[in-house]
C-alpha cells in the first residue's frame, strides 16, 4: 500500500510539472501581437515602426492602441496605431 501511494503521489507530482509546463508555453504563444505606428492616409510608404512595448495577448494590445488611437489619433491626425500578429513584416 505504501509502495502504490508513493507512486500514485509521483504520478500526480509529474503531471502537475507538465500541466505548469503546458500552460506556460501555451502563455508564451498567446503573447504574439505588437503594436505598430503608422500612416492613417495608406500611402504606399508609411513609415511604420514597432512600438517599443513588450509582446503580449491580442486583447491587451487592443485595449492599448484603443487608448493611443483615442488619445493622439484625432480626425486630422496622419498618424494611428493598429494590432499586428508575430511575423509581422513593416512596410
Amino acid at each position: 500500500m505504501k509502495i502504490k501511494n508513493k507512486l500514485v503521489k509521483r504520478v500526480k507530482k509529474i503531471w502537475l510539472e507538465r500541466q505548469s509546463l503546458k500552460d506556460y508555453f501555451f502563455y508564451r504563444r498567446a503573447l504574439t501581437a505588437k503594436i505598430v505606428e503608422t500612416c492613417r492616409l495608406g500611402r504606399e510608404n508609411p513609415g511604420e515602426k514597432f512600438v517599443n512595448l513588450p509582446k503580449m495577448n491580442v486583447g491587451e494590445a487592443e485595449i492599448i492602441t484603443k487608448v493611443l488611437n483615442a488619445v493622439w489619433s484625432g480626425s486630422q491626425c496622419r498618424r494611428c496605431w493598429k494590432v499586428v500578429e508575430k511575423g509581422y513584416k513593416l512596410k
